[in-house]
């Protein structure tokens, strides 16, 4: 995957950033993308970490 000047990111680090800049339709938009290029496990797993991560959230973002 590439950053805005080209630049190869970590999928995971790409997650990240989109996290923490609470663009969250951003992040779930890519792992959508991510069904047909992960296994099925590895696409489980991501899913179940953003899930874990959006139920951390304080109530006034969720």
């Amino acid at each position: 995957m590439g950053d805005d000047q080209g630049q190869t990111v970590d999928g995971n680090d790409y997650i990240d950033d989109l996290l923490i800049q609470e663009k969250y339709d951003q992040a779930t938009a890519f792992i959508h993308s991510q069904l047909k290029r992960l296994t099925t496990i590895d696409y489980n797993l991501l899913v179940s970490i953003y899930i874990e991560y959006l139920e951390n959230l304080s109530p006034v973002i969720r």
